[in-house]
């Protein structure tokens, strides 16, 4: 057996695993996955609406539980630091309140296919995604377009030209937390003028509530 092959088969096995741990602890959390998974093998998950932390360790169970690879973006603290309802530093790089444990906290968020997005900087953050993607022969990344948990209106729209660069699809997800639905809706064209992108995602996630329903698109 080569070392390629070991690996697969090793990938194959942890997945397995965490699926057999992340089945009960979604289904005890009351959500359920509605629609198709896409068989592309280079995807973008768009998933909104974003409103708590507490979306990010769901999407955990769910793409566990679907027993898939997955990459995720996250501000550069949710990497090392434990969130605060507070806001302690103005730097949005150092949010949240640093603990003896951030190290390990780090080291199981980038295992867990984190990429961390610098948001202070100059660094063009698309172009260092884009070439840690573009390595990869299958991926699926989830993307929260609000660009954080506070109430917004308007999308950042990265995630298109993202796609673009990358031959990859993009699927909406609803995070519903008043039906208790991750729901999989169909790929975006993205052929189409953003402006009419924009209308139909927003049409796509009118009345999807929340954690927080006070933060929910359109609310």
């Amino acid at each position: 057996m080569d070392t390629c092959e070991l690996h697969a088969k090793t990938a194959i096995r942890k997945r397995r695993i965490l699926s057999l741990i992340a089945k009960p602890l979604l289904k005890l959390s009351g959500f359920k996955v509605t629609g198709s998974f896409p068989s592309n093998n280079r995807v973008i998950l768009v998933a909104i609406p974003h409103t708590s932390v507490y979306d990010m360790y769901l999407m955990f169970l769910m793409v566990y539980t679907l027993g898939i690879d997955m990459n995720f973006l996250a501000a550069k603290w949710i990497f090392s630091r434990i969130a605060s309802p507070f806001r302690l530093y103005t730097d949005p790089d150092k949010q949240g309140i640093p603990w003896p444990l951030g190290f390990i906290q780090k080291y199981i968020f980038i295992k867990a296919g984190g990429i961390p997005v610098v948001r202070s900087g100059k660094m063009n953050q698309l172009i260092i995604i884009i070439n840690i993607l573009k390595r990869k022969e299958s991926f699926n990344l989830i993307i929260a377009p609000e660009g954080g948990i506070t109430k917004t209106n308007k999308l950042k729209l990265g995630f298109i030209p993202l796609a673009k660069k990358l031959n990859a699809e993009v699927v909406p997800v609803q995070v519903d937390y008043k039906n208790k639905v991750f729901n999989f809706l169909d790929p975006l064209d993205l052929t189409q003028h953003k402006d009419k992108l924009v209308t139909e995602l927003m049409v796509k996630f009118d009345g999807v509530v929340g954690k927080k329903s006070t933060y929910s698109l359109n609310e």
